[in-house]
């Protein structure tokens, strides 16, 4: 019985979820490289019952600086003609988290695997 009562103290995951994901909405504003970034989704599990590690993935969809580089250097290049230019202003990319969360507090780790 007094294992039920201390669990039911703890947030839920989906409590701890949408904490979670305010505070990467929080991060990414506050921050000029990431400011144009948008939350997609995020989703978060607990890894066992009685765990205190959650996973979570995260989708994001972000600037395609790359395109905006060949942009900006074609442009350059073109002095005035046409030029070849790519679309793309934005990509879907997305990132594991790690989640630590001990019943008052909480910690995350973005993991991205692309680097």
């Amino acid at each position: 019985m007094l294992l039920v009562l201390l669990m039911s103290c703890r947030m839920s995951t989906n409590e701890l979820q949408e904490l979670v994901k305010q505070d990467l909405i929080e991060q990414i504003k506050k921050n000029p490289e990431t400011e144009r970034t948008e939350i997609i989704s995020f989703v978060l599990i607990q890894k066992s019952i009685i765990s205190n590690e959650y996973q979570g993935v995260l989708t994001v969809k972000e600037p395609d600086y790359q395109s905006e580089i060949f942009n900006g250097i074609m442009t350059l290049l073109s002095k005035g003609e046409e030029t070849i230019t790519l679309d793309a202003d934005f990509i879907e990319k997305t990132y594991e988290v790690e989640v630590i969360y001990d019943g008052e507090s909480y910690s995350y780790k973005l993991i991205d695997d692309n680097e």
